[in-house]
């Protein structure tokens, strides 16, 4: 009995201590881990005032966007609107990064410099002047389920991730401004529409919309269906274009100005001049009247060939 007593007493005295051994190496492994290293995320983002990303390659700047808010609407560089959509889902992924699973610690070494190779440097800035978080965002890892990313001041590096989403974060910060520039050329509301004219290069109108009293002509006929027209005006309300003409591109930026337009366009009292691009699109550009001729008022944008399809009521 005493012997079976003793030897029951030494099993469990050998099972509590495998579980406190078992315990407190989970806790060592746990300590590890700093917590502060990981907080990449910025959860109050309505307090975000300014989101700065700057490109590195090889130590050298390749793009600055500064991205500040002014009056609920975002600017990109103090020089441009920019797009509500771009600048959401960076908000979005502000309030949402985290850490995925940290380094093997004979990568972290090689990651770093990885990082220092090529990264965006994010710093985030809160309304009353402050930083809330600086990090540098590097390269995609090999299964491209994440990004290496490392805290300003923090000694390791981690793969980090949105949850729900499987890719690359880097896309999400581009230092390229013409990535978050908004291209719209004009967005109105139905009940501040009057007029829609577009003629080709001898004047001969191609069609013409007009609003008079809730009544909508289209080529000085009423249009029956006035519901069915409703959902039409999408097309003509809202104009996004694609980007700006660089200077390589055809018959681009001041040389246009040497050749008719193929089209002119009015929008209410706004004018547009267009030109057929030779690779599949568009170029337009806001004129006005000066000393009795059309100049150039604004930058000479790219325009989808499929939007003034759908002007056209989709003629090819």
């Amino acid at each position: 009995m005493n012997r079976n007593f003793f030897g029951f007493l030494g099993l469990l005295i050998a099972l509590l201590l495998a579980i406190s051994v078992y315990f407190l190496m989970k806790k060592s492994s746990k300590s590890t881990l700093d917590l502060k290293e990981i907080d990449f995320a910025v959860k109050d983002t309505a307090s975000i005032q300014k989101v700065m990303l700057t490109g590195y390659i090889d130590g050298n700047n390749v793009g600055r966007v500064y991205l500040t808010k002014k009056n609920h609407q975002w600017w990109v560089n103090d020089e441009f609107k920019a797009q509500n959509i771009a600048v959401e889902n960076l908000l979005n992924t502000i309030f949402s990064i985290q850490m995925q699973q940290p380094l093997h610690p004979n990568a972290i070494e090689n990651v770093k410099k990885l990082i220092k190779k090529r990264n965006v440097h994010v710093v985030i800035t809160h309304q009353n002047g402050k930083i809330i978080k600086g990090y540098y965002i590097g390269p995609a890892t090999p299964d491209s389920k994440g990004n290496y990313v490392i805290l300003e001041g923090a000694e390791n590096p981690y793969i980090a991730e949105i949850p729900g989403f499987s890719g690359y974060l880097s896309t999400r910060f581009s230092a390229n401004p013409e990535v978050w520039r908004d291209y719209t050329l004009w967005n109105l509301e139905p009940n501040q529409f009057f007029l829609f004219e577009l003629k080709d290069k001898t004047q001969n109108k191609l069609i013409q919309i007009q609003r008079k009293n809730d009544v909508y002509l289209v080529n000085n006929q009423i249009f029956s269906d006035t519901n069915s027209f409703r959902n039409l005006l999408k097309n003509y309300l809202l104009c996004v274009g694609t980007g700006v003409a660089k200077t390589s591109f055809p018959n681009s930026q001041d040389s246009l100005s040497k050749i008719p337009a193929d089209f002119t366009l009015k929008i209410n009292d706004k004018q547009f001049l267009l030109w057929t691009n030779p690779l599949g699109s568009f170029f337009i550009v806001p004129v006005k009247k000066e000393n009795n001729s059309m100049v150039f008022d604004g930058e000479i944008m790219l325009l989808q060939k499929l939007t003034v399809q759908r002007w056209l009521l989709d003629k090819k």
